[in-house]
């Protein structure tokens, strides 16, 4: 997984699954989230996402300045949270 900030989006591209993101991934998308300049993040970039991604969901609504939009949620995501039931906590931040 690789992440980068641009014009106030986080960038989440390449692969999000157990085997890829590390500690050190995950706590650089939770020090990327918490920005100030960043509104929203986008994980248009991804090739292939499981439930980590669902972390780092997670990760990115407790921010401490409040929920930025989420964009390009990858389609396996969205069924894991319909398939967990917790589709109703990214709703207002995304259509699902």
């Amino acid at each position: 997984m690789h992440t980068g900030i641009r014009e106030g989006c986080l960038y989440v591209n390449g692969t999000a699954t157990a085997h890829t993101v590390t500690a050190s991934a995950y706590r650089q998308f939770v020090e990327q989230c918490a920005r100030s300049e960043v509104h929203s993040v986008d994980f248009s970039g991804l090739q292939r996402a499981d439930s980590v991604c669902i972390g780092l969901l997670l990760a990115a609504l407790r921010r401490p300045q409040g929920a930025p939009a989420l964009r390009g949620l990858p389609e396996s995501v969205r069924e894991l949270a319909k398939l967990y039931e917790i589709q109703d906590f990214f709703q207002e931040q995304t259509s699902f």
